[in-house]
């Protein structure tokens, strides 16, 4: 049986946060970090490009924040 590997994007401010969640998700087999973003609008940019499964979004990031962004993603 063939297993699915969902692709992730993450998208947050903080490098630490991102280089660590990246790392700890590339480590499962049938998951794998496609993309990071800083901000909002480079989320919005990169999910219009980019084939993926999931997006791990953070709240608080400067500018359009995370609440924000997903609300226009789910539009869209």
């Amino acid at each position: 049986m063939v297993k699915k590997v969902y692709n992730i994007i993450l998208a947050d401010d903080h490098e630490l946060l991102i280089s660590s969640l990246t790392e700890m998700i590339n480590e499962e087999d049938n998951m794998h970090v496609i993309k990071t973003v800083n901000s909002g609008d480079e989320l919005i940019t990169t999910v219009q490009n980019t084939p993926f499964d999931l997006c791990i979004i953070d709240l608080n990031m400067p500018g359009l924040n995370g609440l924000e962004t997903s609300k226009i993603l789910i539009k869209e």
